[in-house]
């Protein structure tokens, strides 16, 4: 069989052509499944949750909380840390989701309430 040089050359120019669009798809399907694999999608109206606890302590910025499901931990600033005190009930109105952390952290505190 008799091949022409440029024949060659010119199937090869789309061999790489093929090549270049391909890896460029891969690229650009990574990319977008990376920039949206962290996203979770709020509803346009947040559900509000509520858990009630024990403090256990209160300490600069934090109440550590005691409740059925386990430990939580609320940030506060210095001005509510003077609200509570250790034994008090409270109910924590929450959005989002309970963080996977020791102790667990709420997402988003919506409003504290002492519980009589």
């Amino acid at each position: 069989m008799y091949f022409h040089k440029e024949g060659v050359i010119f199937q090869k120019k789309i061999v790489y052509f093929l090549l270049f669009l391909f890896l460029i798809s891969l690229t650009v399907g990574g990319c977008y499944l990376k920039s949206n694999s962290g996203k979770i999608k709020e509803p346009s109206t947040a559900t509000i949750h509520t858990i009630t606890g024990s403090i256990e302590k209160t300490q600069e910025g934090m109440i550590l909380l005691k409740t059925k499901e386990g430990d939580l931990s609320l940030p506060i600033t210095d001005d509510e840390a003077n609200k509570y005190v250790s034994g008090e009930k409270i109910l924590v109105y929450y959005s989002g989701v309970i963080l996977e952390t020791y102790p667990s952290q709420f997402e988003t505190i919506i409003k504290i309430e002492k519980v009589k």
